[in-house]
């Protein structure tokens, strides 16, 4: 009678064991596919046209050449926070190439979480300026 408690309690431990490893197997898998996003800061810095109520990120308009086809004298530099509130919409063609958003893996979330890796370098500086 007494073996049977100990198989008992070293049968739920090897099942507790596995059930473990397979969440760890399971969430690493899945965690490389799992995206997580963040929004650029509200006090970032963008170029708003206001004859269209539309915003642009500061490095769509400055690095890919945009400039020609954006009246640039009509172009105002505001932050993200007072875009919105004058109702302003994103650009769609800086919007679409990502320049809003940072995404990373739910794997490097939790690595960066228990310090197991360094944090990337962000987009944005903490001061409002684009970090291109």
């Amino acid at each position: 009678m007494e073996l049977r408690r100990q198989k008992k309690w070293v049968e739920r431990l090897y099942a507790t064991v596995a059930i473990i490893i397979g969440l760890i197997l399971l969430m690493s898998f899945l965690g490389r596919y799992l995206m997580i996003s963040m929004e650029a800061p509200e006090n970032m810095i963008v170029y708003a046209l206001e004859d269209a109520n539309v915003y642009y990120a500061p490095p769509y308009i400055e690095n890919n050449g945009h400039l020609e086809a954006i009246e640039v004298k009509k172009l105002k530099a505001m932050t993200i926070k007072e875009a919105k509130e004058l109702n302003y919409k994103r650009d769609a063609n800086s919007n679409d190439l990502g320049y809003f958003k940072e995404m990373t893996t739910l794997n490097y979330n939790i690595l960066l979480a228990f310090g197991l890796t360094e944090p990337n370098p962000s987009r944005w500086n903490e001061d409002g300026t684009w970090n291109w």
